[in-house]
């Protein structure tokens, strides 16, 4: 390990200065290719589900509904989405990615797929796998004795 002051980091520190170095790059990548940092949980999110309601995606990308609300206002604007009506419950609307939309959400693919394959120089599948299981458990540690769900986070 490059000395860069790691030695003396618990478990929980290092995982928050991984999340730091990987945000950030992440912003710097996705500036060069015009996605607002915003932008990018919900084109992500719509990729997978599209046509959910504006509050499924508040709940998952964890802002509150105003915050949602105008940002995908800008988001219509700039057509990476587009809002329908419901056709069962009119007082749903349904939001949708654009083409557009999943052309950015594309690169932003490449981004992610560019940083972890970096990330994970020099770490065999098996490490990767102990990694993967240490952090699932303590997601489960702390969501179940964190006071709140995961819908709360």
């Amino acid at each position: 390990m490059k000395d860069r002051n790691m030695q003396n980091k618990n478990m929980l520190m290092l995982i928050n200065e991984l999340s730091r170095i990987i945000r950030n790059w992440m912003r710097i990548e996705a500036d060069k290719v015009g996605v607002i940092a915003t932008y990018r949980p919900i084109l992500m999110m719509l990729s997978y589900q599209d046509g959910i309601t504006q509050l499924d995606i508040a709940k998952y990308v964890h802002m509150a509904p105003p915050t949602i609300s105008l940002t995908l206002q800008k988001m219509e604007a700039s057509k990476l989405v587009r809002r329908e009506e419901d056709a069962e419950d009119k007082r749903q609307i349904r939001i949708y990615i654009t083409e557009e939309g999943r052309k950015l959400d594309q690169e932003m693919k490449k981004i992610i797929s560019k940083i972890e394959r970096v990330a994970l120089i020099d770490i065999t599948s098996q490490e990767q796998k102990v990694v993967e299981e240490i952090l699932k458990k303590t997601i489960d540690n702390l969501l179940s004795f964190g006071g709140f769900d995961e819908e709360n986070y």
